[in-house]
């Protein structure tokens, strides 16, 4: 666009949209500007609970914890970590809308809330995450496609 220049406007003259005599005809009432709650999000086909062949230790992994913690009355001395199913995957996913982060994925891979995981001592919590990261689901890993 060389060689144009932009004419100056006023604000006035540009036409609102929609045209005025039509707002009254506008219907927003479904939109209440709230997010999904979890009870309106979508639900998927139930998966069937599969017998896998492959050894246990490729989909459970056990992080014992430098500083273990009680919990509910329990002593906690080591988290479980485990891959997540396909169908897993596609409920984050889902019920994320739009938000889902790291510690959301950890919530179910670990069984233990985002606040549990936060609470714990940093080298702890760094350990966790290392055999989360190895069991990561590859379509939300950084790069896939």
């Amino acid at each position: 666009m060389t060689g144009t220049t932009p004419k100056p406007f006023d604000l006035g003259e540009l036409e609102t949209l929609p045209p005025e005599e039509l707002t009254d005809a506008l219907d927003n009432s479904g939109l209440s500007g709230e997010p999904k709650s979890k009870s309106t999000a979508q639900k998927a086909a139930p998966a069937e609970q599969l017998n896998f062949r492959s050894p246990e230790s490729s989909r459970l992994r056990e992080v014992p914890l430098d500083h273990p913690f009680d919990r509910d009355g329990k002593e906690v001395n080591s988290i479980w970590v485990r891959k997540l199913t396909g169908g897993e995957v596609e409920d984050l996913v889902r019920n994320a809308d739009g938000d889902l982060t790291y510690f959301k994925v950890y919530e179910v891979q670990t069984g233990y809330p985002e606040a549990v995981l936060r609470g714990l001592m940093d080298e702890d919590l760094e350990k966790v995450k290392e055999v989360c990261a190895d069991f990561f689901p590859r379509s939300l890993r950084t790069g896939s496609a």
